[in-house]
């Protein structure tokens, strides 16, 4: 399972050295040979468990799984998906099986597991499939040998674009193996009823290293609700909920024009997300802090606009990914500075 990423030889001379390859033919071949491995046994293929980040998991896993299918003509049915908070609904184009890890793990118990992973592997991204992963299959009631070798896990996505993420790969060479599609509605009657009628923005900021929880930012984030609501109602989408590392700030104004709704009162852990998605999906556009949130907006087709204030912590191919990948959805992805935020409102986006 342990694959080893060949290295490249330093470029000598003047030349500019051209990007290499994303998946050199060793590491390809060895992740073809994983999936041939896998349609030629019988059993159920698992996809996941996905345990990190957002983000990457709507920005890069579905789109690479859903590749995957269309290339080695994986029937869908033979498929079952592994993740938390309600997200069946990303799956359905790839799969109609779910898996709810929430189902089976407190929110607390949930946290405790991820940390240990984290702990263990030396940080959030799948590199391997390791013990964690086997446990959480094991806890949803799926039978898959310790070794993962049944499993379309993670870690195929993570080893084969990980040169461009440290910027030594070409776009193209991801976009050639992500497959993006819109995300289907979500029918929930009674959440649906907590909206509100007619147009109106969703809002979620939270904590990260590109905004951090500061008194500045904070402010901003009073803005930027406070102008919205002077056009249209906002639905908040703050969870209280601790299961990763984000903080979210509590951000819900005392005085608006229009209504200010936090939807996500009395919401089960194990539908957040799922509710969360609902709202981004209705909503005229989206508001957040740069990240998994605002790159989910764009695959619902609604235009997002992403905040952050220190952009030495976010890395560039994401941003160009989000960009691409929202123009392929008849989308927009807009980057905002926070200290650029008044701009908007004079400009009449945000006030």
């Amino acid at each position: 399972m342990k694959l080893k990423v060949p290295g490249r030889p330093a470029p000598s001379g003047g030349a500019k050295a051209k990007p290499p390859r994303l998946s050199s033919p060793s590491l390809w071949k060895a992740v073809d040979a994983h999936v041939s491995r896998i349609l030629h046994d019988d059993r159920q293929i698992v996809v996941g468990p996905w345990l990190s980040e957002l983000g990457f998991e709507v920005l890069y896993w579905i789109p690479f799984v859903s590749w995957l299918q269309v290339r080695f003509g994986i029937p869908p049915e033979r498929m079952v998906a592994v993740s938390r908070g309600g997200v069946g609904s990303w799956y359905e184009p790839v799969t109609p099986h779910y898996r709810e890890l929430l189902d089976v793990f407190t929110p607390e118990e949930f946290r405790e597991h991820t940390e240990g992973r984290w702990a263990e592997a030396g940080g959030q991204k799948q590199m391997v499939y390791g013990p964690y992963d086997h446990a959480a299959l094991q806890r949803v009631g799926l039978d898959v040998p310790e070794s993962g070798e049944t499993v379309l896990h993670p870690w195929l996505m993570y080893r084969l674009f990980r040169e461009f993420w440290r910027e030594r790969a070409a776009i193209n060479e991801v976009l050639e193996r992500l497959d993006f599609r819109r995300m289907p509605p979500i029918a929930w009657p009674e959440l649906e009823g907590r909206l509100p009628q007619g147009p109106y923005f969703a809002v979620k900021f939270y904590a990260r290293p590109s905004f951090p929880d500061s008194i500045e930012n904070r402010e901003v984030v009073r803005r930027t609700i406070e102008g919205l609501a002077e056009r249209a109602p906002v639905v908040l989408l703050d969870t209280g909920l601790r299961i990763d590392d984000h903080r979210e700030f509590a951000s819900r104004p005392a005085s608006t024009r229009h209504e200010v709704v936090a939807l996500l009162d009395g919401v089960a852990p194990e539908r957040n997300l799922e509710a969360q998605s609902l709202a981004i999906s209705r909503a005229s556009a989206f508001f957040g802090t740069y990240g998994g949130f605002s790159y989910l907006a764009p695959a619902y087709g609604v235009p997002s606009f992403a905040y952050y204030s220190a952009p030495d912590h976010f890395l560039r191919p994401h941003l160009d990914v989000a960009r691409r990948a929202a123009r392929r959805l008849d989308s927009s992805f807009t980057i905002v500075d926070a200290r650029q935020s008044p701009l908007l409102q004079t400009l009449g986006l945000a006030a």
